[in-house]
């Protein structure tokens, strides 16, 4: 109001900024800042930090000119460090998805183990990684490779990605508002597999305009297979295109590629018509990317179209509608009983399953993320598993069935299921069955098949044993009803004749103890480090 007034002369004052408030509000946001008798100093620099946070957020003409002449643009730190492992758990929590028919799509790949952890021997000269790839060990293992089609099953980031800071960087570059086309999650885990040298274009048979936005989870470097482009050749149209939908080899060597790092939270935007490719990951460390294509909204919402299409004419054993893919693809697990990802994963663990330090890892990261939420009004989640598995323990249970204990409603945390949410134990999800997809490719049967049945085990109980019901908790009770009711005679008789099933009732019962305030257990490190690791050494119970 005053534009002449000097910084010096302010004694109290304050400040109200309008400003894009990123990738977490999809609209503007006002702040008011009061800096009170602050020093001057001191406040500048406050604002200068403020500045610079807001203008990573929106691309700089620089961003748009380069794009323009090269076809793609490195935008680094548009998300912060906070943001980057936000999303980072989210990536996690969708790779934890269990099989889902008709939902989200995980697919996988056959590969031979990358160098041993610990020899980072590369890390002195990037071209021995192009030139003399490090030892392999022989030994086949079944990873996951990608997953897409989630952003309506994880709702958290799928606002972000649907409107806010991506989809407007991506407009910026494009010059018109843009639609969500397609998302998917690359994981190239150690020895996962490259990709040819190809332009997204062919691949995208409902659109003609159309960018993607490639956001860094995780370090890709050149050692692990990070992107590489051929500036400046997008706008040659289709370039040496094959019948598989890739760049021939001929045309590929008058392609001059260069290697583009990022670091998490560092955003690539591209054209689907710029030649790129990927390397093999011969580095001991996974490199997860976030793919998020977008299209011109005057060709309109086509996102559900792509995916009919997709699962329509996708052969089995690939990945995309181009063979680009330069490993062993599996079909994608969607679900199927007998799909060719879970036999083969399933044939996998007969032998040699996940490795227990990965099973792990991924446990810790579930009970991180979701863990305090309230299983009741009385114990958070992590509360019940805990109390659950010292049950089990002390009425000496096997290793198996305390680990069934421990993880009998993983469901509810692959869900996001607990009493923060509407309907919860309201509406039956089914989370025995999402918990039994899950550990059905890392733990032995007898640990899947009592969490398979620990619902129903419920409703046998209450049949089969007098007075079970009187000491259900309030949420049991109300479970039980939207989980059907009381067995008949039939019911039971057919039920505790399962494989299983006599496991399921006596976890069942653990389960409904396990709902007290302030119990002192084990932590969640003594089960994990013992009875679970014991499981998953061993390949079964004790």
């Amino acid at each position: 109001a005053e534009p002449n007034l000097r910084v010096e002369q302010l004694d109290d004052w304050w400040l109200l900024l309008v400003v894009d408030a990123g990738p977490f509000l999809p609209h503007f946001g006002f702040h008011l800042v009061h800096f009170g008798s602050l020093p001057k100093l001191r406040a500048m620099a406050y604002l200068l930090v403020l500045a610079t946070s807001i203008l990573a957020a929106a691309a700089l003409p620089s961003d748009k000119a380069f794009y323009d002449a090269n076809g793609y643009v490195h935008i680094r730190r548009v998300f912060n460090v906070s943001e980057a492992l936000l999303l980072s758990q989210w990536v996690q929590e969708i790779g934890s998805f269990p099989a889902a028919e008709g939902k989200w799509m995980h697919h996988y790949e056959s590969t031979e183990s990358g160098p041993q952890p610990g020899d980072v021997s590369f890390l002195s000269e990037k071209e021995q990684v192009l030139k003399q790839p490090l030892p392999v060990v022989k030994k086949k293992t079944y990873q996951l490779a990608r997953t897409e089609n989630f952003v309506s099953y994880h709702p958290q980031l799928g606002r972000r990605l649907m409107a806010g800071k991506l989809p407007d960087l991506v407009a910026e570059m494009l010059g018109e508002h843009v639609f969500l086309y397609k998302e998917k999650i690359n994981y190239k885990y150690p020895g996962g597999a490259g990709y040819a040298a190809h332009q997204d274009a062919p691949a995208y048979k409902q659109i003609d305009n159309h960018l993607t936005a490639l956001v860094a989870i995780e370090p890709a470097t050149l050692a692990n297979g990070c992107l590489e482009f051929a500036a400046g050749r997008h706008q040659e149209g289709l370039i040496g295109l094959t019948g598989e939908g890739i760049i021939s080899s001929v045309a590929e060597a008058n392609l001059e590629f260069s290697a583009c790092e990022m670091q998490p939270g560092d955003v690539i935007i591209f054209s689907s018509y710029i030649p790129h490719r990927s390397r093999p990951n011969l580095s001991p460390q996974r490199r997860a990317l976030l793919y998020l294509t977008y299209n011109a909204q005057s060709e309109g919402y086509l996102r559900d179209e792509y995916y009919r299409h997709k699962r329509a004419t996708m052969k089995a054993g690939q990945l995309s509608l181009i063979k680009h893919f330069q490993g062993v693809a599996l079909e994608a697990n969607e679900g199927l009983a007998g799909s060719a990802a879970n036999a083969s994963c399933t044939a996998a663990n007969a032998t040699g399953r996940s490795s227990s330090d990965a099973v792990l890892t991924e446990l810790r990261a579930m009970f991180e993320t979701h863990g305090a939420t309230m299983y009741d009004p009385v114990v958070t989640q992590q509360e019940h598993a805990l109390q659950s598995a010292a049950l089990a323990e002390a009425a000496g249970a096997s290793d198996a069935l305390v680990t069934a204990a421990l993880l009998h409603d993983v469901g509810h945390l692959l869900l996001d299921e607990h009493m923060g949410n509407d309907g919860f134990l309201q509406v039956d999800r089914m989370h025995e069955l999402a918990g039994a997809d899950f550990l059905r490719p890392r733990f032995p049967e007898e640990v899947e098949g009592a969490v398979r049945l620990h619902v129903p085990a419920k409703r046998y109980l209450c049949q089969a044993r007098p007075g079970y019901w009187e000491g259900l908790s309030p949420a049991s009770k109300r479970s039980l009803q939207v989980q059907g009711g009381v067995h008949s005679d039939a019911e039971a008789a057919a039920f505790i004749a399962q494989p299983f099933a006599s496991a399921a009732a006596q976890l069942r019962i653990f389960d409904d103890l396990a709902k007290k305030p302030a119990v002192t257990t084990p932590d969640l490190e003594y089960y994990l480090t013992g009875a679970v690791a014991r499981v998953l050494s061993a390949g079964g119970s004790r």
